[in-house]
């Protein structure tokens, strides 16, 4: 059959991604929704997602919240296509391994979580789902950035590419045509770029990779601080929706999916819910020159000494891109 005879992609009440013929290969862009891009691009990888979440969503209790899933995992907005994604991750998960899920069941109290989880011989419990999403200034952040690399990848060649160290984003856009008329007259003179860009809070390097070495490859110079790993990601969401365990007649669990930053050490149990060891290279290393961890005991579940968080039986943690690992559970230590 001829490619222009194949049938067209179209959306159909019932299903969740678009049915009809794939025939865009082409790369994730810069400006791109996630659900956009699953829905367009034929691979055999993205194939295998697609297939998982129909049919997931094929066993989803039929009615109004099925609906509204539906319409929110479909939107181009992170907001309400990541938490529909994460929503329908944990009935897939849940159902997969034998229990039997309840979307937004009725309770005693004033909220209503996500799921009323049940299987037989097993006492029932809640399941509450959360998603740190980047904050409206994060993504004005990023897109500043995307379109200055959107800029510079039009200037990349099969024969050499650009290496970028990224230190600070500033809060305005960068004079991107100006930076570009740089490169291209460093490029024009001697075949290779060293640039430095400092100022009005921006700072991040450019150079030119090897010959052969096409495309851009991006690094990172800067180590987030405790607070950005673990306070804001972590404890304010849990903290938060530990509150929907008021009325609820069984353990509530908050299932927290973080796509900011990315995927943290073997003590994240420790560092995020019992105690934090905070990096502080000002105070008592001062002296020696040498920075030190400060031990403060005010986690989720252990507050000086004492229990406390007692609202949330545990937290069902996801770091990253969903479909890279599997979720890993953290347990109240003394429940």
């Amino acid at each position: 059959m001829a490619t222009d005879q194949l049938p067209t992609l179209r959306q159909v009440d019932g299903y969740l991604y678009s049915e009809g013929w794939r025939t865009d290969h082409g790369v994730k862009r810069r400006t791109e929704s996630d659900f956009d891009f699953l829905d367009r691009v034929r691979h055999p990888y993205f194939e295998r997602i697609r297939e998982w979440e129909e049919s997931v969503f094929a066993r989803y209790p039929p009615g109004r919240d099925k609906t509204d899933l539906g319409m929110r995992f479909r939107k181009s907005a992170m907001p309400q296509h990541y938490g529909a994604s994460w929503e329908l991750y944990q009935f897939g998960l849940w159902t997969q391994l034998g229990w039997k899920l309840t979307p937004h069941p009725k309770t005693a109290g004033p909220n209503t979580p996500d799921f009323l989880v049940q299987r037989a011989g097993h006492d029932p419990f809640y399941i509450e789902c959360t998603v740190r999403n980047p904050s409206d200034s994060e993504l004005q952040r990023q897109k500043r950035w995307s379109d200055f690399l959107n800029a510079l990848e039009e200037l990349t060649s099969p024969l050499y590419g650009f290496d970028v160290e990224r230190r600070t984003i500033g809060p305005s856009p960068l004079p991107v045509r100006k930076i570009m008329d740089q490169i291209r007259r460093q490029l024009s003179q001697s075949h290779a770029v060293r640039l430095h860009h400092k100022e009005e809070g921006w700072n991040f390097s450019v150079k030119t990779t090897g010959w052969g070495k096409g495309g851009i490859s991006e690094g990172f110079a800067f180590a987030m601080t405790g607070t950005e790993r673990l306070h804001y990601p972590i404890r304010k969401p849990v903290r938060k929706k530990s509150k929907w365990a008021e009325g609820l007649e069984g353990p509530l669990v908050v299932a927290l999916w973080i796509n900011v930053f990315p995927p943290y050490d073997s003590r994240i149990n420790e560092a995020a819910f019992t105690s934090f060891m905070g990096y502080n290279p000002f105070d008592a290393g001062r002296k020696s020159g040498k920075a030190q961890n400060l031990h403060v005991n005010d986690g989720l579940w252990l507050q000086h000494g004492s229990a406390a968080g007692r609202g949330t039986s545990a937290v069902l943690l996801y770091e990253g891109s969903l479909w890279d690992r599997m979720p890993t559970l953290h347990g109240h230590p003394d429940p």
